[in-house]
Protein backbone atom coordinates (compact mmCIF):
# COMPACT_ATOMS: atom_id res chain seq x y z
CA UNK A 1 0.00 0.00 0.00
CA UNK A 2 1.84 3.63 -0.86
CA UNK A 3 1.31 6.34 1.92
CA UNK A 4 3.59 9.31 1.54
CA UNK A 5 5.69 11.15 3.77
CA UNK A 6 6.49 14.93 4.69
CA UNK A 7 8.96 16.73 6.27
CA UNK A 8 6.11 19.31 7.81
CA UNK A 9 2.91 16.81 7.29
CA UNK A 10 4.91 13.98 8.77
CA UNK A 11 4.48 10.14 8.06
CA UNK A 12 2.03 7.75 7.05
CA UNK A 13 -0.45 10.15 4.75
CA UNK A 14 -3.10 8.54 2.62
CA UNK A 15 -3.11 8.92 -0.67
CA UNK A 16 -6.88 10.44 -0.50
CA UNK A 17 -5.77 12.89 2.26
CA UNK A 18 -6.40 16.64 2.07
CA UNK A 19 -3.79 18.76 3.04
CA UNK A 20 -2.90 22.52 3.09
CA UNK A 21 0.72 23.86 2.66
CA UNK A 22 2.41 27.23 2.76
CA UNK A 23 4.18 28.11 -0.52
CA UNK A 24 7.37 30.24 0.36
CA UNK A 25 7.43 31.34 -2.89
CA UNK A 26 3.82 32.58 -3.43
CA UNK A 27 3.35 33.80 -0.13
CA UNK A 28 0.44 31.79 0.79
CA UNK A 29 -0.93 28.78 1.35
CA UNK A 30 -2.40 26.14 -0.47
CA UNK A 31 -4.74 23.76 -0.01
CA UNK A 32 -5.26 20.15 -2.02
CA UNK A 33 -8.62 18.22 -2.08
CA UNK A 34 -8.91 14.74 -1.05
CA UNK A 35 -7.22 12.40 -3.54
CA UNK A 36 -4.53 14.98 -4.80
CA UNK A 37 -1.66 12.93 -4.02
CA UNK A 38 -2.74 9.58 -5.88
CA UNK A 39 -3.34 12.18 -9.15
CA UNK A 40 0.24 13.56 -9.01
CA UNK A 41 3.25 12.81 -11.25
CA UNK A 42 5.94 11.66 -9.08
CA UNK A 43 8.37 14.54 -9.90
CA UNK A 44 4.82 17.09 -9.13
CA UNK A 45 4.60 15.10 -5.49
CA UNK A 46 8.60 16.09 -5.15
CA UNK A 47 8.33 19.84 -5.75
CA UNK A 48 5.79 19.73 -3.26
CA UNK A 49 7.91 17.55 -0.46
CA UNK A 50 6.21 14.59 -0.64
CA UNK A 51 7.79 11.16 -0.79
CA UNK A 52 6.17 8.21 -1.46
CA UNK A 53 6.97 4.23 0.45
CA UNK A 54 5.46 1.36 0.60
CA UNK A 55 3.50 1.15 4.07
CA UNK A 56 2.62 -1.81 5.28
CA UNK A 57 0.30 -2.14 8.81
CA UNK A 58 1.97 -2.44 12.18
CA UNK A 59 1.58 -6.47 12.98
CA UNK A 60 -1.56 -7.68 14.79
CA UNK A 61 -1.04 -7.81 18.98
CA UNK A 62 0.34 -11.12 19.93
CA UNK A 63 -2.23 -13.89 20.02
CA UNK A 64 -0.03 -16.03 22.35
CA UNK A 65 -1.54 -15.35 25.56
CA UNK A 66 1.79 -16.24 27.41
CA UNK A 67 2.69 -12.79 25.30
CA UNK A 68 0.02 -11.11 27.70
CA UNK A 69 1.06 -8.89 30.33
CA UNK A 70 0.13 -9.59 33.78
CA UNK A 71 -1.72 -6.76 35.78
CA UNK A 72 -0.38 -6.13 39.35
CA UNK A 73 -3.38 -7.87 40.56
CA UNK A 74 -3.19 -10.47 38.74
CA UNK A 75 0.71 -11.37 39.39
CA UNK A 76 -0.43 -11.02 43.14
CA UNK A 77 -2.94 -13.62 42.82
CA UNK A 78 -0.58 -15.75 40.76
CA UNK A 79 1.72 -15.82 43.72
CA UNK A 80 -0.83 -16.40 46.71
CA UNK A 81 -2.43 -18.91 44.71
CA UNK A 82 0.99 -21.01 43.84
CA UNK A 83 1.88 -20.55 47.72
CA UNK A 84 -0.82 -22.38 48.47
CA UNK A 85 -0.31 -24.67 46.06
CA UNK A 86 2.88 -25.00 47.74
CA UNK A 87 4.35 -24.79 43.94
CA UNK A 88 6.67 -21.61 45.14
CA UNK A 89 9.22 -21.23 47.48
CA UNK A 90 9.30 -17.92 49.48
CA UNK A 91 10.22 -15.49 46.44
CA UNK A 92 11.36 -12.71 48.82
CA UNK A 93 13.86 -15.27 49.97
CA UNK A 94 15.00 -15.87 46.36
CA UNK A 95 14.97 -12.39 46.23
CA UNK A 96 17.20 -11.39 49.57
CA UNK A 97 19.55 -14.03 48.31
CA UNK A 98 20.75 -12.30 45.29
CA UNK A 99 24.10 -11.99 45.59
CA UNK A 100 24.76 -8.54 43.46
CA UNK A 101 23.01 -5.39 45.55
CA UNK A 102 21.82 -3.49 42.17
CA UNK A 103 20.64 -6.38 40.84
CA UNK A 104 18.96 -7.12 44.28
CA UNK A 105 17.43 -4.13 44.04
CA UNK A 106 15.96 -4.12 40.55
CA UNK A 107 14.09 -7.31 41.23
CA UNK A 108 12.60 -6.08 44.57
CA UNK A 109 11.43 -3.10 42.58
CA UNK A 110 10.12 -5.41 39.69
CA UNK A 111 8.37 -7.82 42.25
CA UNK A 112 6.72 -5.30 44.36
CA UNK A 113 6.01 -2.07 42.11
CA UNK A 114 5.88 -2.83 38.50
CA UNK A 115 3.03 -1.56 36.82
CA UNK A 116 2.60 -5.16 34.38
CA UNK A 117 4.37 -8.39 34.14
CA UNK A 118 5.75 -9.83 31.16
CA UNK A 119 6.00 -13.70 31.09
CA UNK A 120 9.18 -13.34 28.69
CA UNK A 121 10.71 -10.80 31.36
CA UNK A 122 14.30 -12.94 32.16
CA UNK A 123 13.35 -12.01 35.77
CA UNK A 124 10.48 -14.44 35.75
CA UNK A 125 12.25 -17.14 34.02
CA UNK A 126 15.27 -16.99 37.14
CA UNK A 127 12.52 -16.04 39.99
CA UNK A 128 10.51 -19.58 39.05
CA UNK A 129 13.85 -21.42 38.77
CA UNK A 130 14.88 -19.81 42.58
CA UNK A 131 11.53 -20.80 43.67
CA UNK A 132 11.51 -24.25 42.74
CA UNK A 133 9.22 -24.13 39.75
CA UNK A 134 9.57 -25.17 35.68
CA UNK A 135 9.06 -22.94 32.98
CA UNK A 136 5.57 -25.29 32.68
CA UNK A 137 4.58 -24.52 36.13
CA UNK A 138 5.11 -20.82 35.25
CA UNK A 139 3.07 -20.85 31.88
CA UNK A 140 0.17 -22.99 33.69
CA UNK A 141 0.10 -20.38 36.34
CA UNK A 142 0.07 -17.52 34.16
CA UNK A 143 -2.41 -18.70 31.66
CA UNK A 144 -4.54 -19.20 34.84
CA UNK A 145 -3.60 -15.75 36.06
CA UNK A 146 -4.98 -13.79 32.64
CA UNK A 147 -8.04 -15.61 34.01
CA UNK A 148 -8.46 -13.58 36.80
Amino acid sequence: MIRYRHPVLGENIAPDAAFTLFNADLGYEVSYGRGTLSRLSPEELATLGFEAFEWAPPPAPDSDPLGQALEPYQFDAMVEILRHRGMAADIEAAIDAIPDLAQRAIAQAKYRRAQSYHRDDPFMTALAAATGMTPADLDAAWLEALTL
